[in-house]
Order: C-alpha cells, then structure tokens, then sequence
C-alpha cells in the first residue's frame, strides 16, 4: 500500500501562498504517479476530497485503476449536488466552514481553526477525540483548506461517472452528516459498476474513528479483483 502526499500537503511546509493547488492538478498527479510505478493498474482509495480526486483521475485514465472505493466523495463535484436540493446552500455553508478555518489561521490559531473546522464536518467533539498523532497529522496540513476554499471543481457529469468502467466501491459512515449519504445515493445511480458500505460506528473521519470495520470493507472488495 502506498499513501501519497499530494502537491502541497505534508511534508512540504506550505503556507497556502501561491502553487497549484486544484483538483485538476492533483488528479493529474496522482495519474502520473500511478504510471511511474510502471505495476499495471492499481486499486485507488480515496476518502472525501481524496474521492472526488479518485473519480477525476479514472474518468480521465480508465486504464490506470483496478478498482476504486470511494469513501464519502462527491462534494464539489456538480454531478451529484445537482441531485439534492440543498446542495446549493451546503456548498455555501461548506465555503463558509473554510473561510473561517483559515481566518483563524492568519490570526495564529492554527488548532482553534482545525478543532473548528473537524467540528464541523465530522461532528462536534471529533478534534477532542482526536489523539494527538492525528493532530499532528492535520496541523501538517492545515493551510491546504486554504487551497480548498479558492478550488473550483471541474464540471462532472453523470455521463462522466458513468464512464469508468472498474469496480467502485462506496462508503459511507453510520454517523456521517446526512449530505454525505445523498452524494454517495446520486454516485450511485450513475456509476456502471458499484456496491456500498456503511462503516459502522463512524461518520465521516471513518478511516480513524474505525479503522478495522474500513480496512475490511475495502480488503473483502479489492480481494474480489
């Protein structure tokens, strides 16, 4: 397994200024990187941004990906906000979530605007449960949700999902805020090729907040291909 650190996230010292930062750019990285390793296609894992990245990058390189599983993707992505019709006023709401993560940054509250900003997308306490090794791990990365906030998403389709041919596997978390479900019900009605997961005891940190149930749900799909 390998776990790649994208244009601008840990261990690079970005400070949000200037650079590439886009979901273009990383999507073409991440192909890139993919075709490097010269070992044939590869099974992709890609949670919440990271899953929105996984479907950019198999619609444009179906021929790089085994299998993809996306765990809590599709925000941004206009294909499956245009399917709930409060999408307009979470994106707004998300854009606000981030303006004021990185407003506390520039004041030098880099753990206020994280705590903040975990609370908010992943429920509130989700930084005080936090260990500190996954403090660290969002403190590395903190000024990347100012390249977030200014990313404007390539349009996606429905037509463009329903493009990639490999096996995706979607997850979602038991306790995850509701808007996530309806991303993942709208990915679902246009992918070719798909089957879904509720992780358990987890919302939208899953990877952290249940790392076996996760693990296992994407080790009993990948065995299959």
């Amino acid at each position: 397994m390998i776990s790649v650190s994208l244009r601008h996230y840990y261990p690079e010292p970005w400070d949000g200024k200037g650079g590439a930062f886009s979901m273009r750019q990383h999507a073409s990285d991440v192909a890139a990187f993919v075709r490097a390793l010269g070992a044939g296609p590869v099974h992709l894992v890609g949670h919440s941004r990271g899953g929105s990245l996984a479907l950019y990058a198999a619609t444009a390189n179906p021929d790089l990906f085994r299998t993809l599983t996306i765990a809590e993707g599709g925000n941004g992505m206009s294909a499956f906000e245009s399917a709930d019709p409060t999408a307009a006023a979470t994106a707004q709401r998300a854009q606000q979530q981030l303006a004021n993560a990185v407003a506390m940054f520039e004041r030098g509250k880099v753990d206020d605007g994280l705590a903040y900003y975990l609370d908010e997308i992943a429920g509130p306490g989700s930084w005080k449960a936090l260990a500190e090794p996954g403090r660290q791990a969002l403190r590395g990365n903190a000024w990347t949700l100012k390249g977030m906030a200014s990313d404007r998403f390539d349009p996606y389709s429905c037509a463009d999902a329903g493009r990639i041919a490999s096996p995706v596997l979607l997850l979602g978390g038991e306790k995850s805020p509701p808007q996530y479900g309806k991303y993942l019900d709208a990915m679902q009605s246009c992918l070719r090729n798909s089957e879904r997961v509720l992780i358990r005891n987890a919302g939208h940190g899953m990877p952290r907040q249940n790392p076996g149930g996760f693990s296992e749900a994407i080790v009993a799909f990948i065995s299959k291909y």
